[in-house]
């Protein structure tokens, strides 16, 4: 079968062996070539459908797609519309739009001259470009023609050929070569003329010194064209440099006295690539250079690339960046995402300020901190005074103390931490047990009003004038007080030593709420001077040894001294809500005084 066929229009068209034959046959008979002959198997007999029996796959068949009479394609269908239905289960015409390889050039070409260079080009069309030419059996007497990869049929002849020799030329496109319509041929008749003697011919030839190429006479001295005399050098790249060949499009753009330039220098050499044009052109490395990569005009996205090897854009030694992407250093970055490169390579967000970039460099999800404050877990603090982020993030102040001074965990106005045998107390640090911690005595906040601290605890002290004022009506309340809805009352008990001490009997019960077992002195001459109670306590001022003053929990329990002294002359209590009262005798004035004791 011939090869693949083409229509008027120049469209190639395969069709399908599992067309019904009658539509096959059809279509052959209306081939231009008339008649369709079997190429591979050809010694096979031919099928109803024009294939080769028991041949594969689809047979190439030219066919006219030409207006029909009846407005369609050629037909084979059973509705009457002048097309295919559908409904005899055929598949659809593959079709592509490649059109045949075509040498253009019309023969005879022209006549050589003996002696005198000669050049034409051979014109193709169709296929897919590039094109490779050949001569094939080219004859001895031609062998001084060559054909170049842009179809430059050139070369000098040196003797006169009057008989018209035969010479084919070949192309082939870039093509497999067992594609339809790939190749052509084209027979060409050669003669050569000798020159008229004594006559002169324009010609191209070696300026002196052989290194450019002009233009200038031949001067025919018997029957052959002498050597060019070149005198004007040459400008066009098709007749240029020491051989007056054509120029290498890769390598120069223009000729310049007569010889091949890329720009202002020589042609190119050392693998580079003239790129530009006229003047501006130069010799790069389309294998280096990401302004022409892989080939001249063809520039590296800069953004996402920034090298380019082996005639590839990269970005390091990768692939170019992704979209979305930027090659920052050799590597690619979301320029809206990456801490490192916000918003521009090497942009960097300043991680005291920022711990995550999103369109800018922010904190958590504000913008970036301020002067003197730093980021830390997506918010803006000041490290200087943060007790969570002090001196840094993260670093957390440690109970004991309960203020950031200066980046440092410290308590109150005192710098760093309490030194051991001291408390942080709001302010600063105190000893919780000495006299110097009136304000914070056994505990943080409990004052004891201006009087004494000692041993974690506010101690006695005389007082007068507006600090006395709330013993001014001191009670008559020796014999017991109530509060709460109970009565407690004043009587011994004997202590578990067996020795018999004071207690405290709550509502008539015969069983001591607690006994007062740590008072020194014994025997029943100790005599209850005064009582009060208040949410938590029953307290009993007591006199016949020394002096003393206890308290026992309203629930019941072990009594606690709150102190003995030597004197006489207790008398009545009075509870404020913060401090006890009482009267006694001072034994350094010997005078009555009252005397305050902050609970």
């Amino acid at each position: 079968m011939k090869a693949l066929g083409q229509n008027k229009t120049g469209v190639r068209v395969a069709v399908r062996r599992s067309l019904p034959a009658a539509l096959l046959l059809a279509l052959a008979c209306s081939s231009p070539h008339g008649d369709i002959t079997p190429d591979a198997g050809a010694d096979r007999p031919i099928d109803q459908a024009g294939v080769p029996d028991g041949t594969a796959g689809t047979r190439d068949v030219p066919i006219d797609l030409g207006a029909s009479d009846n407005g369609g394609s050629a037909s084979g269908g059973s509705n009457g519309s002048g097309g295919s239905s559908g409904t005899d289960g055929a598949p659809p015409v593959d079709a592509t739009v490649v059109p045949a390889v075509v040498i253009t050039t019309a023969g005879p070409l022209d006549r050589a001259t003996v002696g005198i260079r000669y050049m034409t080009t051979i014109a193709v069309t169709g296929g897919v470009v590039p094109y490779t030419f050949s001569l094939p059996g080219l004859p001895a007497t031609l062998s001084w023609l060559s054909i170049d990869g842009d179809g430059n049929l050139a070369g000098t002849p040196s003797q006169a050929i009057v008989t018209a020799v035969s010479l084919t030329v070949a192309v082939h496109d870039s093509r497999s070569a067992t594609a339809p319509e790939s190749t052509a041929t084209k027979a060409y008749a050669v003669t050569v003329g000798a020159c008229t003697e004594g006559t002169q011919v324009d010609c191209a030839g070696p300026l002196a010194g052989g290194v450019a190429c002009g233009f200038g006479k031949s001067t025919c001295t018997g029957g052959v064209s002498g050597a060019c005399v070149a005198t004007t050098p040459s400008t066009d790249t098709s007749r240029c440099g020491n051989n007056c060949g054509a120029c290498d499009a890769t390598t120069a753009k223009t000729c310049a006295s007569g010889v091949c330039k890329c720009g202002a220098s020589n042609a190119c050499t050392g693998g580079t690539t003239c790129c530009g044009n006229g003047g501006s052109a130069s010799c790069v490395d389309t294998t280096t250079r990401l302004d022409n990569c892989g080939g001249c005009g063809v520039a590296c996205d800069a953004t996402r690339a920034n090298a380019c090897s082996g005639g590839a854009c990269k970005c390091g030694t990768g692939a170019p960046c992704a979209a979305g992407q930027t090659c920052c250093g050799g590597a690619c970055y979301d320029l809206t995402r990456d801490v490192d490169h916000c918003l521009a390579c090497g942009s960097t967000c300043d991680r005291n300020k920022a711990d995550n970039c999103l369109n800018g460099c922010r904190c958590g999800n504000n913008a970036a901190c301020g002067n003197g404050q730093t980021c830390c877990g997506g918010a803006c603090v000041d490290t200087a005074t943060n007790t969570s982020n002090c001196g840094g993030c993260g670093k957390i102040c440690p109970a004991g103390t309960n203020a950031c001074l200066t980046g440092t965990c410290s308590c109150g106005s005192h710098v760093g931490a309490c030194a051991a045998g001291t408390t942080c107390c709001t302010d600063n640090c105190y000893n919780l047990t000495a006299s110097s911690s009136s304000l914070h005595c056994g505990t943080c906040g409990h004052s004891c009003l201006g009087d004494a601290c000692s041993s974690s605890a506010c101690q006695p002290t005389p007082v007068s004038g507006p600090a006395a004022a709330p013993y001014n009506f001191p009670p008559t309340n020796s014999g017991g007080t109530s509060g709460g809805g109970h009565s407690y009352t004043f009587n011994y008990a004997i202590a578990p030593d067996g020795k018999q001490d004071p207690a405290i009997f709550k509502d008539g019960s015969t069983t001591p709420l607690c006994i007062w077992t740590t008072y020194s002195a014994g025997g029943e001459e100790v005599a209850f001077l005064g009582m009060t109670v208040d949410a938590s306590f029953v307290y009993g001022l007591l006199n016949g040894g020394p002096e003393g003053l206890f308290k026992c929990p309203v629930g019941g329990g072990t009594a606690i001294s709150l102190f003995e002294t030597s004197g006489l002359g207790n008398n009545g209590l009075v509870d404020n809500g913060t401090a006890l009262y009482w009267e006694a005798l001072n034994s350094s004035t010997n005078v009555d005084q009252v005397y305050r004791l902050v609970k």
